[in-house]
């Protein structure tokens, strides 16, 4: 559906309200990443924008496991740390 252009205004404001928070999330988590993480969430990222665009909209959605559960729990004691310090 969003191979369609022009994007029909209820997609158009779908979208728009999907990343509407997307900045200050990005400030709120940012600096509880780790580089070595966010270094792979950017390759990750420029790797999926250069997508064949034969691929249907399931392939192009479809992300491969960036952020490990051992990056999540390493994350996670961090703001523990960082809660408790004030």
């Amino acid at each position: 559906v969003w191979e369609e252009r022009p994007l029909p205004h209820e997609l158009l404001h779908y979208a728009a309200s999907d990343v509407r928070y997307l900045h200050a999330l990005h400030s709120a988590l940012a600096p509880a990443l780790p580089e070595q993480v966010a270094r792979r969430v950017r390759r990750a990222t420029i790797a999926r924008q250069s997508l064949p665009a034969g691929l249907d909209g399931a392939q192009r959605a479809s992300a491969p496991d960036i952020v490990t559960a051992a990056d999540l729990r390493e994350m996670a004691r961090a703001a523990t740390e960082a809660q408790r310090r004030g």
